[in-house]
C-alpha cells in the first residue's frame, strides 16, 4: 500500500478521514509493535491482543472497507 501510494496509484484519503489519528500507520510502525512482543520487554505478557491498526476499529468505520454490514436498524 505504501508503494501504491507514493507512486500516486491509491488515494488515502478517505481512509485517513475515519482513522483516529488521521492518518494510516507505517509498516515500521508495525514492525515496532511485533518487535516490541519478540523483545524482554514483553516478557510478562503470555497471550494478547494487541491491535495496531491507528484508531481504526474505534472509529468504527471499518465496515465500509471490510464487506461486513454495518448493524441496521431492526423491524418492530
Amino acid at each position: 500500500l505504501e508503494e501504491a501510494v507514493s507512486k500516486g496509484e491509491r488515494n488515502v484519503k478517505g481512509l485517513e478521514e475515519v482513522s483516529c489519528m488521521g492518518r494510516l500507520l507505517t509498516t515500521a510502525e508495525i514492525g515496532n509493535a511485533a518487535a516490541f512482543l519478540c523483545s524482554d520487554q514483553s516478557s510478562g505478557i503470555t497471550g494478547i491482543d494487541l491491535v495496531v491498526d491507528a484508531g481504526w476499529i474505534a472509529s468504527g468505520a471499518w465496515h465500509a472497507y471490510s464487506g461486513v454490514r454495518p448493524p441496521q436498524p431492526r423491524d418492530k
